[in-house]
């Protein structure tokens, strides 16, 4: 496999047919949507038309619909390859933010705090009752 330098740089669609090219089939497959999605959005694009801006308002834009931000995860993995490959001059994958679900946080004393979810209608969500999978704490 020939790689491109940082000069002449990668398309985008090329760029992401090699890291895909490299997983597991699994892992090829639930990373795809993604993968594609991005292919989509700069399919005019060179690897070294690629910017920090570029890319966080990329993810500003997907979070924007209300989707999960872990779903940028296969995006983050394919720029830090890009960049090991020589595609791109710095990993731009450090410029997407994977934030936490709500429910991992825990408050005071180690227990899970409930909150309510906002629905887009306005409706709130009930509590999720506990999944039973929590360690029990000796005291």
């Amino acid at each position: 496999m020939v790689t491109t330098n940082v000069e002449n740089g990668a398309p985008i669609r090329e760029a992401v047919g090699r890291y895909a090219a490299t997983l597991k089939p699994d892992e090829k497959r639930n990373q795809q949507q993604e993968l594609n999605r991005f292919v989509r959005e700069f399919e005019g694009y060179q690897t070294v038309d690629l910017t920090a801006q570029i890319v966080e308002k990329y993810q500003e834009d997907f979070e924007r619909t209300g989707a999960d931000s872990r779903r940028l995860e296969p995006i983050k993995l394919f720029l830090a390859f890009a960049h090991k490959q020589g595609m791109t001059d710095i990993n731009y994958g450090k410029f997407i933010r994977i934030k936490r679900s709500a429910g991992r946080g825990r408050g005071a004393g180690g227990k899970r705090e409930q909150e309510q979810v906002e629905m887009p209608t306005g409706e709130m969500l009930p509590p999720r009752a506990s999944s039973g999978s929590r360690r029990s704490s000796t005291t």
